[in-house]
Order: C-alpha cells, then structure tokens, then sequence
C-alpha cells in the first residue's frame, strides 16, 4: 500500500473500548481536590502564611545579608551557614506551597475573576517577597567549597 492509498482510505468508525471511568470528552472534566494545600481561595490560611512569608523574607535579609562573608571568613562557622540554609529552605517550601496551591487553582479554573485576581495577588507577593532573598543564593554560590562542607548536614537531619 503506498501512502497515497492510506490517505483515500477512509478513517474507520470503529473506536477502541474506553476504560471504566475514561474522560468522554463531554461532561465535567475532574477536578483536583486541593484541601492538602488550602481550603480555597479565601483561607484564612492563605493570608496568614503570606504575611508569615513576608515578614520571613524580611528577617532573613536583616538576619544575613552583608553578614555572609564575614561569617564564612570564621573557624567553626558551619552550624551559622546550616542555620542560614535551613530558613532559607524553610521561607522557599512555604512560597512553593502558595504557587502551587495558586497555579493548580488556575489551571482548573482560568476564567474566574476571582480566581485570576487571587493568583496574580499571590504571584505579586512571592515576587517582592523574593527579593529580599536573591542577595542570599548569589553571596552562597561564591562560598568556598570547604567551608559549605563544614556546613554539610547529615542526611539523616533532613
């Protein structure tokens, strides 16, 4: 058969059987169920973990900025910089947490008003948020090799 005979064929009418359950591609598509992350849009638990992100940031960056070279110059600085990690990790799993609860929200729901406005609300946050945290990743990727070991943390301490 050349592929110009399989381009007159004519498409068949017979169609695979679908699983049990399979998306038809009528009705109402599933919808995630996010209640791991936050009761909805207008959880109380939204605001409160934003203003606990931002006021994060904000310590963070008094905490340490300026501070980092000076500290790692120091003999037994590891447990300072292991510290300064794991706020640091600590500030970036709660923003993680918001974006995701926020992107997934938007990607069942892109026409909402409600729901736009709180994703670029939520955007907005983690974007001023962030920037008291930038100066942190670029001060940490000039550290000197030897001094992040000393600052290593078992794995087990994870």
């Amino acid at each position: 058969m050349t592929s110009r005979d399989s381009a007159l064929r004519k498409p068949s009418t017979q169609r695979k059987p679908k699983k049990p359950g399979a998306w038809t591609g009528s009705g109402k598509l599933p919808e995630w169920n996010l209640s791991d992350l936050y009761a909805g849009i207008d959880a109380p638990e939204v605001a409160r973990d934003l203003a606990s992100m931002d006021a994060e940031c904000v310590a963070f960056e008094t905490d340490y900025k300026r501070k980092l070279a000076a500290q790692m110059a120091q003999e037994g600085d590891g447990q300072w910089l292991a510290d300064a990690v794991r706020r640091y990790e600590a500030i970036d799993d709660l923003a993680g947490r918001l974006a995701s609860d926020a992107g997934l929200i938007r990607a069942g729901d892109s026409v909402d008003p409600a729901v736009i406005k709180f994703c670029g609300d939520v955007a907005e946050r983690l974007t001023n948020a962030s920037v008291h945290l930038l100066f942190f990743a670029l001060k940490l990727n000039r550290v000197d090799d030897a001094a992040i070991e000393r600052a290593s943390i078992p794995e087990a301490d994870w």
